[in-house]
């Protein structure tokens, strides 16, 4: 059975790479990342990038708001901007799992580019109520620059952009982030740019699922779950939680961990079943590859190809 391998793993794990099974306290990291919402009473300004095409300069209407963050350091911001991709292929942009038919390959958001500490990310993301866009990476990119000029580094806030790519559908936020417990651990072999390419094609749907172990009957994700170097696992009892909330705490050890060339592991924010109590009872692990024939998280041939945004 994979739990009982899995099982064997972690133990292998805590004993050889130093990854303890995680029972930390503090505040726990979780993105909107369901069509993400607006702010409210914006005021929207026209900003043009400095050395912009003089002929047919590339021009964004922004808008800043203390919703999306307070104190935001522009170099943090600028760091999370260096890990942005670039090209000007424009490209399509859905929600996991409502790529439209016949489109066989897509940006599937949501999509978080993270800064080095974390404290600030890039979100692209579809203008409510579009369930489609169009647009490029240096479309997005530009954006993001665009808003931190204009509202992080004058102000020190979070803000948003839209008029963006071949439709105007998409937006990109610049904003804070409320990192989840996390701890690094031993250096391992595995990179930020291999994790990648995990995290692009890991399940981020906002369906909240019951994950614990057999036999609870309640129980719709089995844990443990190996994703490559990837491990999910829970401390004690069956939780409530998303997908997308597991691939945040993710990226997280990703940005924080696996970039600096260490394992890790963080909180995955999650309620204990059928109420609002917050627990800390999911934890996701980064190490080294235990098994590279164990794999669960790779979408079949059947579903559109995803287009990864992020470099590391």
């Amino acid at each position: 059975m994979l739990s009982v391998t899995v099982s064997s793993l972690l133990l292998i794990a805590s004993l050889c790479f130093g990854i303890p099974i995680l029972e930390a306290q503090g505040s726990v990291g979780s993105l909107n990342v369901d069509n993400t919402s607006l702010p409210t009473n914006l005021e929207w300004e026209t900003v043009t990038l400095p050395g912009a095409n003089p002929v047919d300069p590339a021009r964004y209407v922004v808008a800043c708001s203390s919703m999306l963050g307070v104190g935001l350091d522009g170099r943090s911001c600028f760091n999370a901007l260096g890990y942005a991709p670039h090209g000007e292929l424009q490209e399509i942009w859905a929600h996991q799992g409502r790529v439209p038919p016949g489109i066989r390959r897509a940006v599937q958001l949501p999509v978080a580019i993270f800064s080095d500490d974390t404290n600030c990310i890039i979100q692209p993301d579809l203008v409510p109520p579009m369930s489609v866009a169009r647009a490029s990476a240096d479309n997005v990119s530009d954006a993001a620059r665009a808003v931190i000029i204009r509202c992080v580094l004058s102000r020190r806030i979070g803000g948003v952009a839209i008029n963006i790519g071949g439709d105007n559908s998409l937006q990109v936020q610049v904003k804070d982030f409320k990192t989840p417990a996390y701890d690094c651990t031993n250096s391992i072999r595995s990179t930020a740019v291999s994790c990648r390419y995990i995290l692009d094609d890991m399940l981020r749907t906002e369906t909240v699922e019951r994950m614990g172990r057999v036999p609870d009957r309640e129980v719709t994700v089995s844990l443990p779950i190996v994703l490559r170097a990837l491990v999910i696992d829970i401390l004690k009892r069956t939780v409530a939680t998303t997908w997308s909330d597991v691939w945040t705490a993710l990226e997280v050890v990703n940005a924080r961990c696996v970039r600096a060339g260490k394992g890790g592991h963080a909180i995955v924010a999650a309620a204990l079943p059928g109420t609002a109590i917050p627990t800390t009872d999911l934890s996701v692990t980064i190490m080294d590859e235990p098994n590279p024939a164990v794999w669960t998280g790779k979408p079949d041939d059947t579903q559109p190809e995803a287009v990864g945004i992020a470099v590391a």
